[in-house]
């Protein structure tokens, strides 16, 4: 028994004024296919060409618009990082000063307390912002836990 390799693949057209100019064109196209199926293969495989074009034509689009995207969120990104670490330097700036007035105040109140005199220029030169040892602890601790 011969194999056979043929394929079939029927279409019905139910729209009559497309199928009136598929055989216009047919008849148009003179004798350049050797027959109507022919001729109906030829169209299929060019629109399949083009569709496929088209298809790849939109995934690589896709693919630059993700691409221009995530370039744009990690520019974002990047800028929103400095942003942050400036801002953080700021505060820290602020925390450090917090802490030494809040440390000078405590020592000042102490050394009162204890009728120690007081010296304005030591306050100013920074002499009370040492802080306590129990202090001192709280701080570490809290750091690496």
């Amino acid at each position: 028994m011969k194999q056979s390799f043929e394929t079939k693949i029927t279409i019905r057209i139910y729209d009559t004024s497309f199928a009136r100019e598929l055989d216009e064109l047919y008849m148009a196209s003179g004798e350049r296919f050797e027959s109507k199926n022919h001729f109906l293969n030829t169209l299929i495989r060019i629109g399949l060409e083009t569709y496929i074009a088209e298809q790849t034509a939109k995934a690589e689009s896709r693919q630059a618009d993700t691409d221009k995207t995530v370039g744009d969120i990690k520019q974002l990104l990047d800028d929103f990082i400095g942003y942050s670490r400036k801002q953080a330097e700021v505060s820290n700036a602020h925390h450090d000063v917090c802490e030494r007035l809040a440390t000078s105040i405590l020592a000042v109140v102490l050394a009162l307390a204890e009728s120690e005199s007081i010296e304005k220029a030591d306050v100013e030169d920074g002499v009370y912002e040492s802080l306590s040892d129990r202090l001192e602890q709280i701080i570490l601790q809290a750091k690496f836990r």
